[in-house]
């Protein structure tokens, strides 16, 4: 009889070991200012200080079209944590995209503010952002609300 008991008295432990993952929703606006489509490559990943850590994938990378003028598209993902000493998680996007005056590729890292405080809910992010000709890194301070 307590042999079956066993499994239902350590569920708990379980259940309590592995903590649910932390999710992120991003709703992004981009703006680009030309009359014609344009290609973009977004991801967004957070930022590992530790040597031997790489970068942790949030979202899988998109990859589309986008219209002139105001674009909208949203992605979510999620982490399972952070590094013990951290203050949150430090969400940065990479962006490619061709909404330049030649319609060639260019390459942008974007540091995204606040950080996502660690535990506190689902971090939804609304991101809007010109992207006309930007290129390089550049930091946009994004509306975070916790859901």
């Amino acid at each position: 009889m307590i042999q079956h008991l066993i499994p239902i008295l350590l569920l708990p432990v379980a259940v309590f070991s592995f903590g649910s993952p932390d999710q992120f929703v991003f709703e992004i606006s981009f703006i680009c200012r030309y009359n014609e489509k344009y290609h973009y490559k977004i991801k967004f990943i957070e930022w590992d200080w530790w040597l031997f850590n790489g970068d942790d994938v949030i979202t899988e990378t998109r990859d589309g079209d986008g219209t002139p003028g105001i674009f909208n598209l949203t992605l979510v993902g999620m982490l399972n944590g952070d590094e013990i000493t951290s203050e949150g998680y430090d969400v940065r996007m990479r962006l490619k995209h061709s909404c330049t005056e030649d319609q060639k590729d260019v390459d942008v890292y974007m540091y995204i503010k606040p950080h996502c405080e660690i535990g506190k809910g689902r971090c939804h992010f609304k991101i809007s952002r010109d992207i006309t000709d930007i290129k390089g890194e550049i930091t946009n301070y994004a509306n975070l609300v916790y859901e």
